[in-house]
């Protein structure tokens, strides 16, 4: 949510370094050199210096001396009264969110038994519902001083404060002596998990790096993680309103298609930073939802998508451990990058569209659940699983969501006709204009993803199949890429409960028929 364009764009990403062990307690203690901290996203309002290095300014330095703003305002970091007026009073409205989460929490907590460790308390709202479920303790940690401060008001109002601990850090910072400190047990970790670390993108607020550190450091072994598992999905859609507003169009016979140069078929773009809500425009799917990857929070590490070594060969990896997190079927590739061997995964799904179309953009969102998949446990109640996602279509009614969240699009353009012209004539493809691609029903599609080394930014093209089989021939007939780099082969799913789709068994989430989505009237809803 607050990773903005450069971020969705994998510029200046913060991220874990996927190789970085574990720092044990006495690491965390010692004072590091800035260049040797572990980078990832870091919420507003925390420590003295924004995501850029830069000195956090107070929120009152924006203004002009003889304008003039509130005292509660004035000595705040400006990066955190911006964040919590952008998503934080939109997040805490989200009935439907506030209520899968208390539903979460029921099914993980024994009453009397379970201690629970929040990671980025916020308002505090988890760790009272934690509380108000029968949680033995809590401990709240909050990197934002200032939002810790507020969170101590709200337990003290609702006479909770006596069950919960807040410690003010990140929790990548927290030694899990303070952990067993607040706990109040000695040698006590806590048993269960719970963090809403989700950006637009689904890893894109690094929860797979917080997590993981939690789970290895601040919590008992086979602590149970609230929500367990998620999935990020891309659906191919129509959207006649938003290649209005990125593209250039003729004006009384005036020419401007050269502006169209500059058009941006690259990067993943949030919808937030267009300025609108995708369900308040007209839009037609042009195929099912994708199952890009899924990731299980209770077990899946930092960089799941991309391996680095210092290793000189690529052969010491165990591709098939990649097949544990990706829906199939799929392709993978191996690259060499920096001097390093480093599995760069591009993935390849086949699919059929289902509606005839122009193929606009891609639409990027996700779901978390509980309950659901074959490998959730007994203590989730698979028997009736939830589910909380941002498609579009299941957040009509729900506009906190979308203010808080969104999705996100990436513009497509014919790809494959752009490298046709460039292996024709390399000059004049720097003058070509983007072409869109028209598909029809039934047609038979590839849709490319490429991963970023965090995971966390994503990149797509969409070829018809035989563009893609004359594109990639060696992808399906060879082990290897050409650049003699390995490849894992195509994989399809030997059993039925490997397909995942989305869940719409869930009243509050259930997805409207594709016609009444389609039929939506425009709404002046901004995003």
């Amino acid at each position: 949510r607050v990773i903005f364009l450069l971020a969705a764009r994998g510029k200046n990403i913060d991220h874990f370094d996927m190789d970085d062990d574990v720092r044990s307690d006495d690491e965390i203690s010692q004072e590091m050199e800035p260049e040797e901290q572990p980078r990832h996203f870091r919420p507003p309002g925390s420590g003295g210096h924004d995501r850029n290095g830069e000195a956090r300014r107070n929120f009152g330095e924006d203004f002009e001396d003889h304008f003039w703003v509130p005292p509660r305002l004035a000595d705040k970091p400006c990066d955190l009264v911006e964040a919590v007026n952008d998503f934080h009073y939109a997040m805490i409205n989200d009935q439907p969110r506030n209520e899968f989460y208390y539903e979460c929490l029921q099914r993980a907590i024994i009453p009397g038994v379970s201690i629970v460790l929040e990671i980025g308390t916020g308002s505090g709202v988890l760790a009272m519902l934690a509380v108000r479920l029968g949680a033995r303790r809590v401990v709240a940690i909050e990197a934002s001083t200032n939002l810790a401060e507020l969170a101590k008001k709200n337990f003290e109002e609702n006479g909770l404060s006596e069950k919960i601990e807040i410690i003010m850090g990140m929790s990548t910072e927290i030694s899990s002596e303070q952990v067993k400190k607040a706990v109040g047990v000695q040698d006590q970790l806590p048993n269960v998990i719970v963090s809403e670390l989700f950006g637009t993108l689904l890893l894109g607020e690094s929860a797979l790096e917080y997590l993981r550190d939690a789970r290895e450091r601040l919590a008992c072994p086979n602590a149970r993680i609230i929500p367990p598992r998620g999935t990020q999905y891309a659906a191919i859609v129509e959207c006649a309103d938003v290649h209005a507003i990125t593209s250039a169009a003729n004006y009384r016979g005036i020419s401007l298609r050269h502006i169209n140069l500059l058009q941006d078929t690259s990067s993943v773009v949030f919808t937030k930073q267009y300025g609108f809500r995708f369900s308040s425009v007209s839009s037609t799917f042009l195929s099912q939802p994708l199952p890009i990857f899924q990731v299980d929070f209770a077990h899946d590490i930092p960089g799941m998508l991309s391996y680095n070594t210092t290793t000189s060969t690529a052969a010491n990896y165990d591709l098939t451990s990649f097949q544990n997190i990706f829906v199939p079927p799929y392709y993978l590739t191996a690259r060499r990058q920096d001097n390093k061997d480093t599995f760069s995964c591009q993935k390849y799904i086949n699919f059929n569209a289902t509606a005839d179309g122009i193929a606009h953009c891609v639409l990027v969102f996700w779901q978390v659940s509980i309950g659901l998949g074959p490998n959730a446990a007994d203590w989730e109640r698979p028997q009736h699983p939830l589910t909380m996602s941002t498609d579009p279509r299941s957040t009509i009614n729900n506009f906190a969501r979308d203010m808080q969240w969104g999705q996100a699009i990436q513009l497509l353009e014919d790809i494959h006709a752009a490298r046709i012209a460039e292996q024709n004539n390399p000059q004049a493809a720097l003058t070509r204009q983007p072409s869109l691609l028209t598909i029809q029903k039934g047609d038979s599609l590839h849709l490319g993803i490429r991963f970023s080394a965090d995971s966390v930014v994503l990149q797509f093209e969409l070829l018809h199949s035989s563009a893609f089989i004359q594109q990639y021939q060696h992808l399906l007939t060879s082990t290897t890429t050409t650049n003699g780099d390995p490849l894992l082969p195509p994989r399809t799913p030997s059993t039925p409960e490997e397909e995942v789709e989305l869940d719409t068994s869930e009243e509050d989430h259930a997805l409207p028929e594709e016609e009444h989505f389609q039929d939506q009237k425009p709404r002046r809803l901004r995003n």
